[in-house]
């Protein structure tokens, strides 16, 4: 690509990666960020055509990459539930193409200067406005599109928009030390104070981690002249850092500390699940799943009250190198370390230092929090990463000259990616169409969309509800049970008991409820939901146990709900 082609291709991406998809025509999609998958799209056309009679330069992280990129696909095909048609998919693909167009058009030092200008200054100014928005989400002036967190600025979570403003942070100092004006240092000055303003809105003790590690490592690496005082300033600052750091987290913890012990149990149900296959992991996008089935298998014995409480259902771990492990395998995770140690192995300059304390700064984020679910930051950890290795003119291993088969492969996979994004789209449209009553319904063209849709089993769940309205009771029965075991989700599977119930099959609901009482201990819904079948069953002796749990289950958040559930099991045990 050109120089004008890639500083614009930069601003799209970045651009993109912002956006979520909003517009509620498609429900498996809706919220999560797909347009910039059209923008890598697009990109890789463009370069693919203007770079076909270039030879590609392929060095030791080129084949750290390749490596990686063979293991995850041998892992989908063979361990992985995960089909062609997840989201998840086509973002690692769509990080594998951009890894490419970078390593291979970013040849010239000078074009890599410019473009990671641009960068930090489209990064500073994004950074600027969410600080600015959520200081006007504080005094109440905007709304949060969370309806749990007040300060969240254009992003869904608080945690998010902190390492967001982290990365502006050290944008914002490689600007105040490339720029020598002091007019604009002044204005450089004002904005690091709302910047620094706004992350301690947000309460993130991972992005202050984060981001005091990659300032520390900023100035420790730091070189000027005079060495002597060059040391002595390095050490009072990285002592003002380091109690800064302590000070802030131990504040920070005294008021979550429940967070902490939650994510705690997290990691050691983690560990102790990965045992079983510590090599190879259970599989790329199974983390949810396993996870929470594993732990509901955990609770089907006594526990400690403090355990209860910390064993909520969840989504990711909370710790992306803790998910990935367990998904991939130690064997991957280690090998991606290797990537990690010989990028920052390669960092010899000043300018190189702050590339990779963003890239730091991410990586330390992604011990506390997890950064998957928004490929806006794998994306610029993916840049900066590029920037270094291309920059520090890694020796190459051998090259790679393409010719017009090549290309041809080339072009048909790039062609065969968006059809596949395309495909779905339209089927998750389609399928909402038929669920709406807005699309006559036709059993061969339902059963077609849902094919085209992996929505970790909602898509096979929606169906079930589809087919059931259309008097398919038993196509429809069977979909919504495969899209309960495949979702692992309580409530589809309350839902799918409260069916069963109605339909007089008792036996399945109630194993259906002790899933859901397992999976979400500290819960009354599901305890609730099973005395109500024993007494619906006449199972005196169940119920008797079950009202007798309500009873002394400790109230995690107490509500009017709990208490007329206690007050019910009370009743119940007087009798």
């Amino acid at each position: 690509m050109k120089k004008k082609q890639l500083f614009i291709f930069a601003a799209l991406l970045l651009f993109s990666l912002m956006i979520r998809f909003s517009l509620g025509t498609l429900p498996f999609l809706n919220g999560k960020y797909i347009y910039w998958l059209f923008v890598i799209a697009a990109g890789s056309l463009a370069f693919l055509f203007q770079e076909r009679n270039r030879k590609w330069i392929i060095n030791r992280f080129d084949i750290c990459v390749f490596i990686l990129f063979c293991m995850g696909l041998w892992n989908f095909i063979y361990l992985s539930n995960a089909k062609v048609f997840n989201l998840k998919v086509w973002n690692i693909i769509a990080y594998l193409l951009l890894y490419i167009i970078l390593r291979q058009s970013l040849h010239d030092k000078n074009t890599i200067l410019g473009i990671t200008k641009t960068v930090f200054q489209l990064l500073f100014f994004a950074a600027m406005l969410n600080a600015v928005i959520a200081i006007l989400q504080k005094i109440q002036l905007v709304s949060s599109a969370n309806e749990y967190f007040q300060v969240t600025g254009l992003f869904y979570s608080p945690n998010h928009l902190a390492l967001f403003l982290a990365i502006g942070i050290l944008s914002l100092i490689e600007l105040i030390k490339s720029n020598n004006s002091l007019l604009s240092k002044i204005l450089f000055y004002i904005c690091f104070v709302i910047l620094i303003y706004s992350l301690y809105l947000t309460k993130c003790r991972g992005a202050y981690t984060a981001l005091f590690i990659a300032i520390l490592f900023n100035i420790i690496n730091f070189k000027k002249g005079n060495k002597e005082s060059n040391i002595f300033k390095k050490a009072l600052y990285t002592f003002a850092i380091l109690v800064s750091l302590l000070a802030v987290v131990w504040n920070i913890n005294r008021s979550k500390s429940e967070s902490v012990s939650g994510r705690f149990f997290i990691i050691k149900q983690s560990l102790a699940q990965l045992e079983n296959r510590f090599f190879t992991g259970y599989g790329f996008d199974s983390f949810s799943l396993r996870y929470n089935l594993a732990k509901a298998d955990y609770f089907t014995v006594e526990r400690s009250w403090e355990e209860m409480r910390n064993a909520g259902y969840i989504y990711n771990a909370n710790n992306d190198f803790l998910e990935l492990s367990y998904e991939l395998g130690i064997l991957w995770i280690t090998v991606f370390f290797i990537f990690i140690i010989m990028l920052f192995s390669k960092v010899n300059s000043n300018t190189t230092k702050t590339r990779s304390s963003v890239v730091l700064c991410i990586i330390i984020f992604s011990f506390t929090n997890t950064i998957l679910p928004l490929p806006l930051f794998v994306v610029l950890g993916c840049v900066f990463a590029v920037f270094i290795i291309n920059e520090t003119k890694t020796k190459s291993v051998f090259s790679l000259k393409q010719n017009n088969l090549f290309t041809l492969i080339s072009f048909i996979f790039l062609v065969t990616f968006s059809t596949i994004i395309v495909l779905r789209l339209n089927a998750e449209y389609k399928l909402k169409e038929i669920y709406n009553k807005e699309k006559v319904f036709s059993l061969k063209k339902t059963e077609n969309y849902v094919s085209k849709i992996d929505a970790n089993g909602e898509q096979l769940f929606i169906a079930g509800i589809i087919f059931f309205k259309n008097n398919y009771t038993n196509v429809g029965i069977g979909y919504l049970t495969s899209g309960f075991k495949q979702s692992g989700k309580p409530s589809l599977g309350k839902k799918l008991a409260k069916l069963f119930e109605r339909m007089g099959n008792f036996a399945k609901a109630e194993k259906i409820y002790i899933y859901n009482k397992n999976v979400e201990p500290y819960r009354f819904d599901a305890r609730m939901d099973l005395f109500d079948l024993y007494l619906k069953t006449n199972q005196k002796e169940k119920a008797r146990e079950i009202a007798q749990e309500i009873l002394s289950l400790p109230i995690k958040i107490p509500s009017k709900k709990t208490e007329l559930f206690k007050e019910r099991a009370k009743k119940y045990l007087r009798k």
